[in-house]
């Protein structure tokens, strides 16, 4: 399996130093939350699949030396990104980012990568279908738990045998009208193309005669 080799040094930081040259809280913050976005971005580039960047580290794990530290970064992260009145400053943000630098630079490390990206990839696959198999069960086990309540709540009330009651009076009736116009179509096709058949074959039948008589006639004027 042939790798990918990702330098660190092309990552976009464009916009992450933009905001850390404002030298003000704000820059920090926001130069924070846009080194999560290249950390994410990085991520998607190796192939560790997840809808939020917490399930791409999730899978990276085996690859980041500093895997518990990013955690409780981007802690600091998802506080800057639902608070607005949160704050950080510029020794913070620093700490932080180093962080989110050591983390990217065990992701670029193409040697280290080669060894546990397959693992991780496989490990990232298996974590969303886990999210998709529990979100099915979950609704599987609602709904079995939701229709036989339903069937205990029409089974127990008065409203609701008259409910079942009424349900299969319409469901009889309408059976009744289904199977009727389903006889009375199929009994006006048989007879529409046994008409059809039977002037079809007539017809084969004055051809015939008609061809027959035409030879003879033929043949006695020779």
């Amino acid at each position: 399996m042939k790798e990918k080799k990702i330098n660190a040094e092309k990552l976009d930081w464009d916009t992450v130093q933009a905001y850390l040259n404002e030298k003000t809280p704000a820059g920090s913050a926001m130069a924070v939350i846009e080194t999560d976005k290249v950390l994410d971005a990085l991520l998607e580039k190796l192939g560790y699949t997840g809808k939020k960047t917490t399930e791409k580290v999730r899978a990276a794990s085996g690859v980041m030396d500093n895997v518990k530290e990013l955690i409780i970064a981007r802690r600091v992260t998802s506080k800057l990104k639902n608070d607005l009145n949160a704050e950080i400053s510029e020794k913070e943000a620093e700490e932080v980012l180093r962080v989110y630098m050591d983390a990217i630079r065990s992701l670029t490390e193409t040697e280290k990568h080669a060894h546990a990206s397959l693992k991780n990839k496989v490990i990232a696959r298996v974590e969303k279908s886990k999210g998709k198999f529990k979100k099915t069960m979950t609704r599987l086990i609602i709904g079995f738990f939701a229709f036989f309540l339903l069937v205990y709540i029409l089974d127990s009330t008065q409203v609701g045998k008259k409910a079942v009651s009424g349900l299969v009076s319409v469901s009889h009736f309408l059976f009744s009208w289904i199977l009727f116009t389903f006889l009375l179509v199929a009994g006006v096709l048989t007879i529409i193309l046994s008409t059809f058949f039977y002037f079809e074959k007539r017809r084969k039948k004055v051809i015939a005669s008609t061809e027959s008589s035409f030879s003879s006639d033929n043949s006695n004027t020779k």
